[in-house]
């Protein structure tokens, strides 16, 4: 009964958006020097990959965009602060390390990045400028504005670019329902956007999926009949399969091995869990033929969703690109090395051009 109970907790906490959220990693020491910040955190697994990076706190009320520096030999890595975007970081608070690089279009100094209103009632960030399209679908407890890093490479290309909200999404860009169901419904918001698309006179749609938003692309690849008119796909992170993925979260918060996958079973199968609004027709997953060609970024190292079922999406897609980054973390590859995610980026690319 009380494992019953904990998969009840665990189930609402996926299924359920926003709320309190906290980090996984303490402020060793916060410290001033020349007139700059710098911050002092534990070195591990998260804090291993390079590059400029957003550290959260707070349940993302707090912000501050962060160069990673020097490695001590106390097994602690530096941190100079680039950019606050509100409160102050102090010692202790427990942070974590994300890719976000900017909370809107003017912190990437994107020109002609207007905000659009689609038919539910969600907002959108459009760039226009030819016939072919990406649209960009950001992760879990996620926002569109996790995109707008890649948003003037692809630009540059000659590309109009759309990011979407969800309904699940806080006001005001979304309609704030908070409620996830894990890409079975919101696949039908990304067709909304593919057809709001193919209305404005797009020739081409590429999807640009982060973590979850690979399984909604992928989801909306299989169900939608707009969705096989997709001419290819780009996926950062993927989410692959839940069943690994939340088997390696329950490993991590201490949980027995297979605690995941009886958590899916309930949310399947159980009465109590469709009463109560929890319960899930089928769980969806992306170990299958894409059918279109994708290019994939991903790190066996990735830490919040498992990459043991990869070698099974490889093998089912030969016409796809597959980019490994060697200790890469979640939806922080271009951080590691922005020249080659840009290089493979731009590649990809230039074959949709025309």
């Amino acid at each position: 009964m009380f494992r019953y109970l904990k998969a009840i907790v665990a189930a609402k906490r996926l299924l359920t958006l926003g709320g309190k959220m906290s980090g996984e990693i303490e402020v060793l020491d916060v410290r001033q020097d020349q007139g700059a910040e710098y911050f002092v955190l534990p070195y591990n697994a998260d804090t291993k990959p390079d590059g400029i990076q957003s550290l959260f706190w707070d349940s993302r009320s707090g912000h501050d965009l962060v160069e990673s520096l020097e490695i001590a030999e106390n097994k602690t890595r530096k941190y100079r602060l680039i950019r606050s975007f509100g409160k102050q970081l102090k010692k202790g608070d427990k942070v974590w390390l994300s890719g976000w690089l900017g909370e809107n279009p003017e912190d990437f100094g994107l020109v002609g990045v207007i905000e659009i209103a689609l038919p539910n009632g969600t907002l959108a960030y459009f760039q226009e400028a030819g016939d072919n399209w990406v649209i960009h679908v950001h992760g879990r407890n996620a926002s569109r504005a996790e995109t707008l890093r890649n948003f003037k490479t692809i630009n540059t290309l000659g590309f109009s670019q759309l990011s979407i909200s969800f309904e699940s999404d806080p006001l005001p860009a979304g309609l704030g329902t908070r409620r996830s169901k894990l890409g079975t419904t919101e696949w039908l918001e990304l067709e909304a956007a593919i057809r709001y698309a193919y209305q404005r006179g797009a020739n081409k749609i590429i999807l640009f999926g982060f973590s979850l938003g690979a399984m909604v692309t992928g989801e909306c690849l299989r169900r939608s009949s707009l969705g096989q008119s997709v001419a290819a796909l780009i996926l950062d992170s993927p989410l692959i399969d839940f069943e690994t993925t939340l088997n390696l979260q329950s490993a991590k918060a201490g949980q027995s091995p297979r605690f995941g996958s009886y958590g899916l079973s309930l949310i399947t199968s159980s009465r109590l869990f469709r009463f109560i609004g929890l319960g899930i027709e089928s769980i969806p997953n992306l170990v299958r033929p894409l059918g279109v060609p994708a290019l994939v970024f991903y790190s066996q190292t990735d830490g919040y969703v498992s990459m043991d079922r990869m070698p099974q999406l490889q093998a089912l897609n030969p016409q796809a690109e597959f980019v490994h980054f060697t200790h890469g973390r979640h939806c922080r590859l271009y951080n590691q090395d922005p020249a080659l995610y840009d290089e493979k980026l731009t590649s990809f690319l230039t074959r949709f051009q025309i």
